[in-house]
């Protein structure tokens, strides 16, 4: 009897490792299916570019910011107390012909920012909330004073543009072959610096300056830079009258997304 009894124990802790085991394996995939059925984390939102490519102190400014992920944006903000921005709509963008969407995104966000007279020029924060996070992007603040909008027509040496030293103009090169022209009245021997930002601030457009004389020859001329596919000019007259700036992209390409901002200033000699 004791050894059938020792037998009938050995049987019965054979089995209770399968027990056990038969046990645990619904449980594990109740637990599996508990996974999968777990929705996928939205995606986190982007900001590539921002459009124009500055805005005033002590204006009100309309900007599309544009990237990825941001149809669902609840809010824009930024570290300016009295700043106000307001924000109108967020959704989905159309990318232009030949313009790389990984580069400037397929949605943005519109806002309206007005932002007091006493905010420091230079660069500005702007940041982007989502459900799924945050995203930020930083544009350029300049005195209301020295910001110009571009004017169209511009297109050639018969209606330039006035574009005065100091200042800067905001525009873009809005379709293939589209060429900008702004007029420049500087003295004979003033040394003068003109620069073109685009693709340091996310703009597709490659730009290319051209800088002719007042009889329309090309007296200098500039593409690329070493670290940046933005162009600048430094030039002194050697007589005094117009000159003119051409601005257009160097490959001929053009969209509403082609922005760019353009500074004359004089340069110490």
């Amino acid at each position: 009897a004791p050894q059938s009894r020792l037998a009938s124990r050995a049987g019965s802790s054979r089995w209770r490792p399968l027990f056990l085991l038969a046990g645990i394996l619904p449980a594990l995939t109740l637990f599996a299916e508990d996974k999968k059925s777990d929705p996928p984390s939205p995606p986190k939102p982007e900001l590539l570019l921002a459009l124009p490519l500055g805005v005033s102190a002590g204006a009100t400014s309309h900007l599309v910011l544009r990237g990825k992920n941001l149809d669902q944006c609840t809010q824009v903000r930024c570290a300016i107390p009295d700043a106000k921005i307001k924000l109108l709509k967020a959704g989905k963008a159309d990318v232009p012909d030949k313009v790389d969407g990984k580069k400037v995104g397929d949605q943005q966000v519109e806002i309206e920012l007005a932002l007091p007279p006493e905010t420091p020029a230079g660069e500005l924060e702007l940041t982007a909330q989502t459900p799924a996070g945050e995203a930020s992007l930083k544009i350029l603040v300049v005195a209301h004073s020295s910001l110009i909008q571009e004017k169209e027509p511009n297109n050639g040496f018969r209606e330039p543009q006035p574009l005065t030293n100091g200042h800067s103009v905001l525009g873009s090169i809005q379709s293939a072959k589209d060429v900008d022209v702004y007029r420049l009245d500087v003295a004979a021997g003033s040394p003068i610096e003109c620069e073109l930002v685009a693709d340091q601030r996310g703009s597709p457009l490659d730009g290319l300056l051209t800088l002719y004389d007042g009889r329309g020859t090309i007296v200098a001329q500039s593409d690329d830079q070493s670290l940046t596919a933005d162009p600048r000019i430094e030039f002194t007259p050697s007589t005094a009258g117009p000159y003119f700036i051409a601005v257009m992209d160097a490959h001929d390409s053009g969209s509403l997304l082609h922005a760019y901002r353009l500074t004359v200033r004089s340069k110490s000699k």
